[in-house]
């Protein structure tokens, strides 16, 4: 009787164990399942998502604070900073200072290093970018004008990638504020195609010549025929913009002429980030940077040191 009785309490007790931890499992289940509901519904509203948005936000912005401020103070960075030439302009009003990489710890020379690099390595692509759309647009105006050439003189084929390209490029423009003029009524649709294809490239070719300005802040401290390189590669963009905007027609020879300029610009920047990519000029003078805040004014350590007693 007594080992019966013992065996019923045991079971009832184990029994009472499985139940209480079961309870306590299932909790912990239901917690966790509302407690990422709850994450879920609350990412999932207008609040969520502007929480979502300004993290991403905020950390953008950390990420170009590291690029433009290196890991020194302002008067480390003073010490070390040299003017550069009137070939560079800074938009910031905050202090911004050049250095020579050569001048720089091997730890903060090579963020000096990455940012420079970075910064040619956008303007290579905005510059590729305009090439290559100036290009296909100017094939595109020589294939639209054969089809506009022939006996059944209609609008198909290049001439519609043509209008489909200037109804991007107007709406792209109007979203940056600036509005494209349609062509004279009076015009024959050849005469519209081309209106419409100068009008691309010589928006295109501010953006080449802007793009090419960019390559670098500065071109002290590189050597000569990378400085001959970048002096190319600004000059053929530069004369490109210049010949579009005083023709009022793309003869064959502008088109040629057009090319020309197109492929100096490349291969000219081709042999810059060569250079760049696969060397480290000590002598460069890079920039502009800000300074890390990591030292507190002179008159906050004071009175730290004071203590509020005295």
């Amino acid at each position: 009787v007594v080992s019966n009785t013992v065996g019923m309490v045991y079971q009832s007790v184990a029994g009472a164990k499985d139940a209480v931890v079961g309870a306590v499992m299932g909790g912990v289940e239901l917690t966790r399942a509302a407690v990422s509901g709850g994450i879920s519904t609350v990412m999932g509203t207008r609040m969520g998502q502007m929480v979502s948005s300004g993290m991403g936000l905020a950390l953008s912005r950390s990420e170009d604070w590291v690029d433009q401020n290196l890991p020194l103070t302002e008067r480390e960075l003073a010490a070390v900073a040299e003017p550069a030439t009137s070939e560079v302009t800074t938009s910031s009003d905050s202090p911004s200072y050049f250095v020579r990489l050569g001048k720089l710890s091997a730890k903060v020379q090579e963020r000096a290093l990455q940012h420079s690099l970075g910064r040619a390595r956008h303007a290579r692509d905005a510059t590729y970018a305009a090439v290559a759309q100036i290009t296909s647009t100017l094939d595109l105006l020589e294939s639209a004008r054969t089809s506009l050439g022939t006996a059944s003189n209609q609008i198909g084929g290049a001439s519609e990638q043509l209008l489909q390209r200037w109804t991007e490029w107007k709406q792209k423009q109007a979203g940056a504020g600036q509005t494209e003029l349609e062509p004279d009524g009076t015009k024959d649709e050849s005469e519209k195609l081309e209106w419409r294809a100068l009008s691309m490239v010589r928006g295109l070719s501010d953006q080449l010549r802007s793009a090419c300005s960019n390559v670098v802040s500065s071109a002290q401290g590189l050597p000569g025929a990378v400085q001959d390189q970048l002096t190319s590669a600004r000059q053929s963009a530069e004369e490109l913009h210049s010949s579009l905007g005083s023709t009022s027609t793309l003869t064959p020879l502008l088109l040629e002429r057009s090319r020309h300029h197109l492929t100096q610009v490349q291969k000219s920047l081709d042999g810059v980030m060569e250079y760049l990519l696969n060397n480290t000029p000590l002598n460069w003078l890079v920039g502009p940077f800000a300074p890390q805040i990591t030292e507190k004014a002179e008159g906050d350590v004071a009175m730290e040191q004071a203590g509020p007693n005295s």
